[in-house]
């Protein structure tokens, strides 16, 4: 028997098809309620002509604060059997797939093993995933696009073998936020995933300098970092990004404590093509004004900064 029955019906234009519709679960009298959206990509190369390598199926399948008007006559929702169901009838077509993790299990990914052309995959609230989760995520080798946030399950030594090997070296972009990452993991991470143009590790706080050099050293064609919350982490090696990362435009350390002003404001001042925001979520100034005196944030740092730091800073003179 099947998991699930598709109940919706769809409608739209040539341009972009939408439907909304539920799945019917055996022993529930009513729909389960989700919504999904069916996209349909244009070849701008061939006069707007529909392509079906271009569908994508969307399924959002709503946290328990959601849609509490339907919740009045629906049944309590199955999300772990409707990511299965979803699975079974969709998979070879599904192209991107958006999650609330909360309610989800190991049994849901290992359903997502049958979406061999799954390009984005995000699930927020992993409260109950596994490292077994990231053994099905690691066979999804046709992901450009992953993002995981808050899985206080998942292990150090799971995330690093999600990466060995190359399974996922597809990837240009990655958010893995409150996560149990740390510089083992991350030296797997970027050797894994050569490709990578967006990664972002906010609360990682396992990761050190030393992962942060892994990352300055091995990804060449970053273009934007986020290292939101890491306190254990200086900033000493990015004095090399403008030879290591000569693609990067956007570094975000916010919340970044042991990472000084007085640095950051070098690096603006070196690399004007780069944005930088500093612990208060700031965009940082330049160290010098265009006459070449120091400008005033610049004094107000020094105010604040002792003499090491000031040492430091000519790493990056």
């Amino acid at each position: 028997e099947a998991l699930a029955t598709p109940c919706g019906k769809e409608e739209g234009s040539h341009r972009k098809k939408e439907s909304t519709g539920s799945f019917l679960f055996p022993g529930y009298s009513s729909c389960y309620y989700y919504k999904f959206q069916t996209r349909v990509a244009l070849d701008p190369y061939r006069n707007g002509k529909e392509l079906s390598a271009g569908v994508t199926h969307r399924l959002n399948v709503l946290p328990e604060t959601a849609a509490h008007s339907a919740r009045d006559w629906l049944p309590s929702p199955p999300p772990g059997r409707a990511v299965c169901g979803l699975a079974e009838h969709l998979g070879p077509r599904l192209v991107c797939l958006e999650l609330d993790g909360e309610q989800l299990t190991d049994a849901s990914f290992g359903a997502l093993r049958r979406c061999s052309r799954l390009e984005t995959l995000s699930v927020s609230y992993a409260e109950n995933l596994t490292d077994a989760s990231l053994a099905s995520i690691k066979e999804l080798r046709t992901l450009r696009r992953l993002k995981l946030r808050r899985g206080p399950q998942l292990t150090a030594r799971g995330l690093g073998s999600l990466f060995r090997g190359g399974s996922l070296g597809r990837l240009i972009s990655l958010e893995l936020d409150s996560l149990a990452l740390d510089d083992q993991a991350l030296a797997l991470l970027v050797k894994g995933c050569p490709h990578l143009q967006v990664l972002s590790l906010p609360w990682c706080w396992d990761i050190t300098e030393a992962g942060l050099a892994t990352i300055v050293n091995n990804c060449p064609n970053l273009e934007s970092l986020v290292l939101l919350g890491l306190y254990k982490i200086h900033g000493f090696c990015l004095a090399g990004l403008a030879v290591s990362m000569p693609k990067l435009r956007y570094l975000h350390l916010e919340q970044c404590n042991e990472v000084v002003d007085l640095l950051l404001e070098s690096l603006a001042r070196r690399l004007p093509h780069l944005r930088v925001y500093n612990y208060y979520g700031e965009l940082v100034g330049p160290l010098y004004e265009s006459s070449g005196t120091p400008s005033l944030d610049m004094e107000a740092s020094k105010d604040k900064e002792d003499s090491g730091a000031d040492d430091r800073l000519l790493l990056l003179c």
